[in-house]
């Protein structure tokens, strides 16, 4: 266009020139110099105007190539909020321009949003409880989040882009993908783990219009397994225990029936064993409500400021007579009376009912049982100390569950029912506390219920500490 310009300039000059000439060469000589020079002049004058206007058209034309280049040039770098200044442009360019930012601010807010959106998606993987590994139809792992790792031991930085076979050396898994590539059917199948966790894998497959592949997605049941053989053995051990003294109280009753109840001998002997298995039946039914109502966190009572001191000595007065027939010395050490926690007066008596009781039971003749209460900074721990039988260290991480017994034969010869430390536990967690044991077998066990002081409590300690 430029070239056209100039070509047309230099025509019309020469145009000028000669019409200019002719024009000179009519007049009468006196006037032709006079008229030649102003001529001159104003033609020097239009050609000075010219060039300038042809100047800053060129320069205008070299900058604003400049600035489509430099704005190419952020576009092919990745700048999407690089723009072109379009003052340096009119007419249908300077609209054109227009309309190409708007398409890239409308681009680069899609892309925006994609970013966003993918980084929610690896956020919600990541901590996703569940495993997930993505495969494409080549068995080549397309994606794979944090807990999949972890539960098939994989490097998610070595993994992704890998086959199946290389990463993964587990022959229940290959054989699940194979078998949904195949097949176009969700299937699963459980496995353990190197760390003795147990897995469930299901597989399902990914559609796509152009490749298939397959989605594997791992569930931890670790937990949900124990929890079923709890369950089982709770179902078990409740049957058994139920089962034990009606059995005995029918076999009574039967031999009873049968003409003994004439015999004014066997007979007596009879019905006291009649009502023994009886009130075994019926604490083992009290123990299981309060179990029940220990473990029960669906409306939790509300905590409030308990004095220890009158709860353990109510429990040492009940128990007294218990001790006093087995010889066994029931002594409650000296403790400051304004020790107080947090939680309930009925079930801290049934804590200490409890641990008391357990002491006793298994604590042979001329045994000592001793009772104390030590504050621990924020807490306070209550102890019961004998020296008894002692537990076996193999068994003491179970003593806590229900129905467990070190020997089967030692709750059915001490009247337990195997349900008073499951109770302690579950009550003792409920109100923020924690239990300790330390046991030697022949040489005794001490229990501690570690329960959490009242603020008002706390407050009166940190007074006189400081």
């Amino acid at each position: 266009m430029l070239r056209a310009l100039w070509k047309a300039l230099l025509i019309a000059g020469l145009i000028g020139l000669l019409l200019g000439g002719v024009t000179i060469a009519s007049v009468p000589l006196e006037y032709r110099s006079q008229l030649a020079i102003r001529f001159a002049v104003a033609y020097g004058v239009i050609a000075t105007l010219v060039s300038i206007w042809l100047v800053q058209r060129s320069t205008r034309h070299t900058k604003a190539e400049s600035e489509l280049m430099w704005w190419a040039n952020d576009l092919a770098n990745g700048d999407l909020a690089s723009r072109v200044r379009t003052p340096m442009f009119s007419g249908e360019q300077a609209q054109l321009l227009q309309h190409l930012n708007r398409l890239q601010e409308s681009t680069r807010g899609q892309i925006e949003q994609l970013q966003a959106d993918r980084r929610r998606s690896f956020m919600v993987l990541a901590h996703m409880v569940e495993g997930i590994v993505a495969i494409d139809d080549e068995r080549r792992v397309l994606l794979v989040n944090e807990a999949a790792c972890r539960f098939l031991k994989l490097n998610k930085e070595t993994t992704v882009g890998r086959k199946l076979l290389e990463v993964i050396r587990v022959p229940e898994v290959t054989n699940l993908v194979n078998q949904t590539l195949s097949t176009n059917e969700d299937s699963e199948v459980e496995l353990q783990s190197t760390d003795m966790r147990q897995l469930l894998v299901k597989s399902s497959t990914l559609p796509s219009e152009s490749r298939r592949g397959v989605l594997l997605t791992i569930h931890d049941q670790t937990q949900l397994k124990q929890l079923e053989a709890m369950r089982r053995e709770f179902v078990a051990n409740v049957s058994h225990e139920l089962k034990t003294p009606l059995a005995a109280v029918k076999g009574y009753a039967e031999t009873l029936q049968l003409g003994a109840i004439d015999d004014k001998e066997i007979a007596p002997h009879f019905v006291d064993q009649i009502l023994s298995q009886a009130d075994r039946l019926e604490r083992l039914i009290a123990d299981m409500m309060h179990l029940a109502r220990a473990q029960d966190r669906s409306q939790p009572a509300a905590p409030v400021d308990v004095l220890v001191f009158p709860v353990i000595q109510e429990c040492c007065e009940t128990y007294q007579p218990v001790a006093a027939q087995k010889e066994i010395e029931l002594i409650l050490e000296p403790f400051d009376e304004a020790c107080t926690i947090l939680g309930e007066r009925e079930a801290l008596l049934t804590v200490v009912n409890n641990l008391v009781g357990n002491a006793l039971r298994y604590t042979q003749v001329g045994g000592h049982v001793r009772v104390s209460c030590q504050p621990e900074e924020e807490q306070v721990s209550i102890a019961v100390t004998d020296d008894g039988l002692g537990i076996p260290h193999e068994d003491q991480e179970r003593i806590f569950e229900r129905f467990y017994r070190v020997e089967k034969a030692r709750d059915q010869q001490y009247g337990g029912t195997g349900l008073g430390l499951a109770i302690v536990k579950n009550i003792v967690q409920s109100f923020g506390g924690s239990m300790r044991l330390q046991s030697k077998p022949g040489k005794g066990s001490t229990f501690e219920a570690v329960l959490p002081c009242s603020p008002a409590a706390v407050s009166l300690q940190t007074a006189k500490s400081g």
